[in-house]
């Protein structure tokens, strides 16, 4: 197969390849099957693309990687991504149990997804209008309360 790319669709090509293997492998004990090898086929190729100033050869190591600046680069869209999932997963979360909590078990169980979701929304608000203005500043977890751990 030929694929035919500008040096500016090459170096997006290399962002995203670069940002879904860390997503893919991240935090798993092997490697996504191919995944590897398909990041060096792509890397390799950069010296043809003009984009030998963000790819790096570790001569050491027989692998190819971003430069330091290319590196901190998408480290900053990962924390960004981390941080922005945090705080969507941990209102979405809370948001859920004050709401089972404030209906009961068997009457949220009742609820269509949407209806849930539509209840759900308005608490969901609260704690990303919380997020933005506090981040975690005010968060505090009651050891005390049941399932709260201790």
């Amino acid at each position: 197969m030929t694929l035919t790319l500008s040096n500016d669709q090459y170096r997006s090509l290399v962002r995203l390849v670069l940002l879904g293997g860390w997503m893919a492998n991240a935090f798993k004990d092997e490697m996504l099957p191919g995944s590897d090898d398909a990041e060096q086929t792509l890397l390799a190729r950069a010296p043809a693309f003009g984009s030998d100033d963000v790819v790096v050869y570790d001569v050491k190591g027989k692998k190819w990687g971003p430069n330091r600046v290319f590196g901190e680069e998408l480290n900053k869209l990962i924390d960004d991504y981390n941080i922005d999932t945090m705080y969507d997963e941990l209102a979405h979360g809370l948001a859920h149990r004050d709401l089972i909590a404030k209906l009961g078990e068997e009457r949220a169980q009742a609820m269509s997804d949407e209806e849930f979701g539509e209840a759900e929304r308005p608490i969901m608000e609260k704690y990303e209008e919380e997020f933005d203005e506090y981040g975690i500043e005010r968060l505090k977890v009651d050891a005390g309360a049941a399932g709260g751990g201790g």
